[in-house]
């Protein structure tokens, strides 16, 4: 009998063991001419993309290059809806069209989006593309809302696996995930709390969280006293499993405390990391009647004290549409960050921002503006006798709770109660895209839309399963494949030069990568072509293709199932033309 119930449990923990299996989703990416050439002839173009990974619903896009400085800025569309200031701005965007993997091509008739002929030049294109056919991938069982991402190091070394920071303000309990873990292993999980003194007295909020670029484990985050009016900003240091502590030798006894824009009215927004020395954080009184302030408050890193305040209060307060019965004010209450961007936006408000706050001139600080009227991210935008464009309206559609923004700066948000809609994206200059749709969505609850976009195994959409079970049988966190690519169309042609811009070689994505991963490059003409993989040591290991070729791109994937860890070196050799690049396989 003994015998039999070892066997047995031996049966049920292989049977478990075996079930488990970390997250390691297949990617969605990109493969398209660094540069085209094109006449502007009134010729069809046809870019060649190849879709790597999985299908797509992919966006094509036409910008400016190199044309910032003389740009803005300048407020137009209807409505006066758009705002752009020393940026490339958008000249086409194309309807979105589901591509299969594999080769396809977009065809472009050289017009802008009125129908008229875009000057002969140099332009920057855009491709952007999301999963729209196969399921959402599990990505972890718990929290969908992300208070901080973190994919690098203190060096600036990129982490294998991204880690994924949520909170609960009830309880003061924070959790820290590694993207790539087993989705149901809960064993895994790593949480810390923050200390009573801080959460208790009347003081609630730690929301958000931005870590400190010079050591990952520590954070900033915004604590508020509702009733007695006080808003102050913490550092802590992360404690595994344990009870964070306050680090008492940054600011005053380890926070900086800030008045609230009003006597009667607390709201706040973010904090984000403004270009590695200020945590900013954004004062509002949310939907107060009769306040008309909001700003932005930078606190220096380093010193532990406020540097600078920043009025937002032209673009966010709003005391005509308050006239007319709407509200004073709609946020920012979300901000986020990616480079040196800060990019503002509220759940209950038209506006939509781009900030630079490293340019000199506090006038120029706002580099884009989406707000009322294009539709997209709108609370009203038709005229109404009674109420009049009013866009601060927390009691109409839709309802936005997160951004992500990739490497392109194309940003997302989610568009709850909008039907079967998933998301909503404005492009790099805040051109309103539209709304789209995941594999199966329906018009239930969504909240959670982020992006993780640096050249990791793990790149994509993270989001969360609401809208298809609202009853949270299949609550956590859930993955996308995206992808976007940047290349040049332009009308200069140097003879003595085209076969040399004609071959090129992309680097390899994902990177890093595992186990497998494409290589994708462009040949001048016919020839045969060679790619080969090298180790550290300078040792070729792998030959993935010794063919002849048409001239155009092309892509090979190498699979590294059985290779071990480490660097590696691909070299693509054409005629008279070769080039070596770096990739990294991760196990």
């Amino acid at each position: 009998m003994i015998k039999k119930l070892v066997i047995i449990c031996e049966i049920v923990l292989f049977a478990s063991t075996a079930l488990a299996a970390d997250f390691s989703p297949t990617l969605l990416s990109f493969a398209a001419p660094d540069f085209i050439q094109y006449n502007f002839d009134g010729s069809t173009l046809e870019v060649p993309i190849t879709l790597i990974g999985k299908p797509a619903t992919t966006i094509f896009l036409v910008y400016t290059k190199d044309q910032a400085e003389n740009i803005g800025p300048i407020r137009n569309g209807f409505l006066g809806w758009h705002y752009v200031n020393k940026i490339d701005t958008c000249m086409y965007v194309s309807v979105p069209k589901v591509f299969d993997k594999g080769t396809n091509t977009i065809k472009w008739d050289g017009k802008n989006n009125d129908g008229n002929a875009v000057t002969a030049g140099e332009y920057t294109y855009y491709l952007w593309g999301f999963d729209s056919v196969n399921s959402k991938e599990k990505v972890y069982f718990g929290g969908y809302n992300a208070r901080a991402i973190v994919t690098h190091d203190a060096k600036g070394i990129p982490y294998n696996k991204p880690i994924w920071y949520s909170n609960r303000s009830s309880d003061g309990a924070n959790s820290k995930w590694i993207i790539g873990n087993d989705p149901l292993n809960e064993s895994l999980l790593e949480t810390t709390t923050f200390p009573p003194s801080v959460i208790g007295g009347g003081y609630s909020g730690l929301w958000y969280m931005v870590f400190d670029p010079k050591d990952k484990t520590k954070f900033w985050s915004e604590n508020i006293n509702w009733e007695a009016k006080v808003c102050r900003m913490l550092k802590f240091q992360w404690i595994p499993n344990g009870e964070c502590t306050v680090e008492t030798d940054w600011g005053d006894e380890g926070y900086v405390q800030y008045p609230p824009v009003s006597d009667t009215a607390v709201g706040h927004g973010g904090p984000a990391n403004s270009n590695d020395e200020y945590v900013a954080i954004a004062r509002d009184s949310y939907h107060a009647a009769g306040i008309s302030d909001v700003d932005i408050v930078f606190i220096d890193m380093e010193e532990g004290a406020i540097s600078k305040y920043f009025d937002l209060s032209d673009w966010w307060s709003s005391p005509d549409d308050y006239a007319a019965g709407g509200q004073m004010n709609g946020g920012p209450h979300i901000m986020d960050s990616r480079d040196h961007y800060l990019f503002l936006t509220s759940s209950i408000s038209c506006h939509r921002h781009m900030v630079d706050p490293t340019r000199e001139d506090e006038e120029d600080w706002f580099v884009y503006a989406n707000d009322n009227g294009d539709y997209v991210s709108d609370h009203n935008f038709e005229e109404d006798a009674s109420k009049p464009w009013v866009c601060n309206d927390w009691n109409v559609a839709p309802y936005m709770y997160s951004t992500g923004i990739d490497k392109h700066y194309f940003t997302i948000f989610n568009g709850f109660d909008l039907g079967a809609i998933s998301f909503g994206i404005i492009g790099p200059d805040g051109t309103g895209i539209g709304y789209l749709s995941y594999s199966g969505e329906t018009a239930n609850l969504k909240q959670a839309q982020y992006i993780i976009d640096y050249e990791s195994a793990y790149d994509g959409i993270y989001t969360d399963y609401m809208s298809i079970d609202d009853t949270r049988t299949n609550f956590g966190l859930w993955f996308v494949g995206q992808d976007s690519f940047k290349g040049v169309i332009t009308n200069k042609v140097a003879v003595d030069e085209a076969a040399p811009v004609a071959f090129t070689v992309a680097q390899n994505s994902p990177n890093p990568f595992n186990p497998s991963t494409t290589i994708s490059f462009s040949i001048a003409e016919a020839s045969h072509v060679t790619v080969d993989i090298y180790n550290v040591a300078g040792q070729k290991v792998n030959t993935i293709a010794n063919e002849f070729m048409s001239a155009g791109s092309h892509t090979r994937t190498w699979d590294a199932s059985g290779f071990s860890a480490g660097v590696y070196f691909y070299t693509v050799k054409s005629g008279d033309y070769s080039k070596t690049m770096k990739m990294t396989l991760l196990k």
